[in-house]
């Protein structure tokens, strides 16, 4: 997945790609909570099991890994901060690093 081929609706607020043949609508709630709702693509209309569990804990499995969650964002500032880190002398500035 290429984030420049996401697009921002600023009338939803919402941010619109494509993960994995399905269309994705990503929107932050007021609480910081990230909201998302798939589309499948497919031309026989068939909705793959839309709203059922399973495919709601492949929805998760697929943000997941699209965004890699798994990975603690704050243990890689940490990891970035060092020293002897390339980043640290590029990028981090307050420890942030800017785009993120």
């Amino acid at each position: 997945g290429q984030s420049f081929r996401w697009e921002f609706i600023p009338a939803s607020s919402t941010w619109v790609g494509v993960i994995e043949n399905r269309i994705v609508l990503l929107k932050q709630d007021n609480d910081d909570h990230i909201l998302y709702h798939f589309h499948p693509i497919k031309c026989d209309g068939d909705r793959d099991g839309d709203g059922d569990v399973e495919e709601m804990k492949k929805q998760e499995a697929i943000l997941t890994d699209y965004f890699q969650l798994s990975h603690k964002l704050e243990k890689l500032y940490e990891e970035w901060g060092t020293p002897e880190h390339s980043i640290n002398s590029l990028f981090l500035k307050e420890g942030v690093i800017k785009g993120v």
